[in-house]
């Protein structure tokens, strides 16, 4: 646990080394949390996610990330998480992400912006890949 909040390259860098990052609502009402998953997915960091009745994702999450229901959660951990199965399938679902991800559109918009030529997305792609099946 951490003593206070976190951001940036700090945030980052623990979103990096994590072999997922788990989204669950404090509220049965509350809506899923669309900017926060697609970062740490974009870092190249799987996301496991508890999925209500009133959970309704943008169709790129939906097999971009683990969906659990609640009571999924405990028996997940104790017997899935961290097998080689959990690896290939949260490769997959970077992979699916990654297709989805406008990452190749904001490399453009910076090159543009700043005068320089546009960012080859695959050299972003590639380090978050690596740092993932590194771990």
């Amino acid at each position: 646990m951490f003593d206070g909040a976190l951001y940036s390259a700090e945030r980052d860098a623990w979103i990096v080394q994590a072999k997922a990052v788990v989204n669950a609502h404090y509220y049965e009402s509350c809506r899923f949390e669309q900017a926060r998953v697609s970062h740490c997915l974009s870092l190249g960091t799987p996301v496991i996610s508890e999925r209500t009745l009133l959970t309704n994702p943008h169709e790129a999450f939906e097999d971009s990330v683990l969906w659990l229901q609640g009571g999924e959660l405990e028996q997940f951990f104790a017997e899935d998480f961290g097998t080689p199965a959990y690896y290939e399938a949260m490769y997959g679902a970077l992979e699916r992400f990654r297709a989805h991800d406008p990452i190749e559109a904001y490399a453009d918009v910076l090159g543009r912006e700043s005068g320089h030529p546009p960012t080859d997305p695959v050299r972003l792609i590639v380090p978050m890949l690596e740092r993932f099946m590194a771990t």
